[in-house]
């Protein structure tokens, strides 16, 4: 199983990285042997800063050489097709065949209040927003709207939906994207192995469990099947959880560091523990 880490806004003294402190975090993070950089993004949080993840995963990808960059996951219905559509095809230029792209319609309805749309309509708007990227993409012209992408980099990187575990969403992953994938954050352990067993029944291939918590500083106990499923423990304990996922036929797993319930900058040392719970997995996801 791959493992990716999402690289955070914290510097060491908990204040908002600026580009050469992200960057640094990134190289460290690739150094650790991680397989790859997945940060979460947002649109009209609660309480919470929500800034443009697509933007700090660039600059992780320009510190980087090798290891996967990708977002999980953009909330689709919240922006305007062509714009995505541009920064698609940046994002494949930029960084040719390292970027995933999570395909998400929403789990909440506060991004569709703040531009007067119905949440219930999300499931729509996405496909509807991902036929038009996609034909952008591939150079076509789309109710006026072109693109003119690069010869070399036509299609645009990889797409992954991001979903829980309905069939119809199943289906679609498997049909119209280049995997699957899923937040284990605050997700019990059951639904994720009935997710895991849906998607692998109706031939799914990629499958990517994101947005996973770690804190091997916290206390370790017995993690019931129904609780959320997180990585609050310690090390050997982590390992074991970390297993059973992959015993599942999870193929990626990407975290968040914490430190005592919050999002946290984490040290060298962090890393090389976090990595040394799971054996590299020599599988790429893409082609070098």
């Amino acid at each position: 199983m791959r493992l990716h880490l999402d690289v955070n806004y914290l510097d060491e003294n908990g204040k908002v990285c600026d580009a050469k402190a992200y960057a640094r975090k990134a190289r460290m993070i690739e150094a650790a042997g991680f397989d790859g950089i997945f940060n979460s993004t947002g649109f009209a949080g609660a309480e919470s800063t929500i800034s443009d993840s697509a933007t700090w995963t660039l600059i992780a990808g320009t510190a980087t050489e090798h290891i996967e960059i990708g977002v999980a996951c953009i909330k689709l219905p919240v922006f305007e097709p062509m714009d995505l559509a541009q920064r698609f095809m940046t994002f494949e230029t930029m960084l040719p065949g390292r970027y995933t792209v999570g395909i998400g319609s929403g789990s909440g309805p506060s991004g569709f209040e703040a531009l007067g749309l119905k949440w219930e309509d999300r499931f729509r708007i996405t496909r509807d927003h991902m036929k038009k990227i996609c034909r952008l993409l591939n150079g076509e012209t789309v109710d006026a709207a072109y693109i003119a992408p690069f010869p070399e980099h036509i299609g645009g990187p990889r797409f992954v939906l991001a979903a829980w575990h309905s069939e119809i969403s199943l289906k679609r992953a498997i049909s119209e994207y280049d995997g699957w994938m899923t937040s284990i954050a605050n997700t019990k352990f059951s639904a994720v192995a009935e997710a895991i067993r849906k998607y692998r029944d109706l031939g799914g291939k990629r499958a990517m469990a994101m947005t996973g918590r770690i804190d091997l500083t916290a206390p370790t106990r017995k993690l019931d099947d129904d609780e959320p499923y997180t990585f609050y423990c310690g090390p050997e304990e982590a390992t074991e959880r970390i297993q059973r996922l992959a015993e599942l036929g999870y193929d990626d797993l990407g975290l968040h560091f914490y430190r005592n319930g919050k999002r946290a900058c984490f040290t060298a040392e962090d890393l090389a523990q976090i990595r040394a719970l799971l054996p590299r997995d020599s599988r790429k996801p893409y082609a070098d």
